[in-house]
């Protein structure tokens, strides 16, 4: 609790920012490789270039959802509901026992799905993006 508040204290919160900041981090290290990914090019067919600008941006969205998705489970998750003290601890041990750990499993766990949903959701989009556009709809 006491670096997760450390964390959180780097943007002017407390541990639940905490919890924001190092889910953050890797949904934003995500978003700018994907950015790259499916950077814009001149020389690609028009329906290609709008399907990697709807791919850039959804990787954007995804990395916010599963920011948002990750407090919201740990706080939904543990023996005390909220984000309390009591209510953070519980829910990362419960959120990190999924993956057959404690509270720090928890941690990496929160810590990963935003830059799993910034991937999944931004390459998701890009490709039916790519599948519409054939269909011309």
């Amino acid at each position: 609790m006491s670096g997760l508040a450390t964390v959180g204290g780097v943007v002017g919160g407390g541990a639940v920012a905490g919890i924001g900041v190092l889910g953050a981090a890797p949904g934003l290290v995500t978003t700018v490789a994907m950015s790259q990914v499916l950077k814009d090019d001149e020389s690609l067919p028009s329906d290609e270039r709008e399907a990697r600008g709807v791919g850039r941006t959804m990787t954007a969205v995804g990395a916010f959802t599963g920011t948002a998705g990750a407090v919201g489970a740990i706080a939904a998750s543990g023996s005390v509901a909220g984000l309390s003290g009591a209510g953070i601890t519980s829910g990362l041990a419960a959120v990190g026992g999924v993956v057959g750990g404690g509270m720090a499993a928890g941690v990496l766990v929160t810590a990963a799905v935003p830059a799993a949903a910034a991937a999944a959701v931004g390459y998701g989009a890009y490709q039916a993006w790519k599948w519409l556009s054939k269909w011309k709809i």
